[in-house]
Formats: structure tokens, C-alpha cells, sequence
């Protein structure tokens, strides 16, 4: 397998997690992404992180505008993902991810996969 693929089961839907992620979870944020994420057990299957990504519809009223950050994120994510997956494939638990956009305006996408960059090893020095 590829190791640049956004695979089905790495993705975050489950609500359950979703809520359990924002009411139990810890916060690291590098502008213009915030990290939500908590230690769970997940579905077999599952790698070590399951990543759900969000932008503020109050912020970003048009959808079109939404889902191209939305885009830009998950791209970002799955071209740097492979940090994670080398580091915590030694350890045992899995984490649930919830990326959300904080910036007020659209940025370019360099940015963005500049600070996903940062974000994953900063997650990985906690």
C-alpha cells in the first residue's frame, strides 16, 4: 500500500468520537489550524490516527469556499501523515483527530501544509 493514501478507515465520522474528541480531548493549535484529538480505542481496522477535518460555516458562508480549505487540509494531512504513522505504529493506542480551520480568510495552500507540518510534530513531542 502507498504510504501518501487517505484510506476510508482513516477518516473520522463516528459522532461518538467526534463529541468524546471536543468534550475529553486536548487542543494544540499552530495558525491557522487547531488540533482537537484524544486517546481511544478504535474500530479494527483503523491505523493509529483517524483524522475528521472542519471549517467554520459562520466564518466561511459559502460552501465552495469551505469545502476547497477542507481540500487544502486533507492534502496537507495525507502528504505529511507518514510522520505519524512511523512514530506511532511502535506505541500502542490510537487517537481520534478533529482539524479545524481558525483563520478569519482563505490562505494559500503553502501555508497550510506549512503548519500541518508543525502540528504533527508537535503532537508528537507531547
Amino acid at each position: 500500500m502507498p504510504p501518501f493514501r487517505f484510506l476510508r478507515n482513516e477518516r473520522l465520522k463516528r459522532r461518538k468520537l467526534i463529541d468524546e474528541a471536543f468534550t475529553k480531548g486536548k487542543s494544540i493549535a499552530v495558525y491557522p489550524i487547531r488540533l482537537v484529538y484524544v486517546k481511544t480505542a478504535l474500530p479494527e481496522g483503523a491505523g493509529p490516527v483517524q483524522a475528521g477535518f472542519s471549517v467554520p460555516r459562520r466564518t466561511f458562508r459559502s460552501a465552495v469556499q469551505r469545502n476547497r480549505i477542507k481540500r487544502q487540509m486533507r492534502e496537507a494531512y495525507r502528504l505529511q501523515k507518514n510522520l505519524l504513522t512511523d512514530k506511532l505504529a511502535d506505541t500502542t493506542g490510537q487517537f481520534a483527530w478533529m482539524l479545524l480551520y481558525t483563520a478569519k480568510e482563505p490562505l494559500p495552500y503553502a501555508t497550510i501544509e506549512e503548519s500541518m507540518g508543525k502540528l504533527i510534530r508537535r503532537f508528537l513531542k507531547t
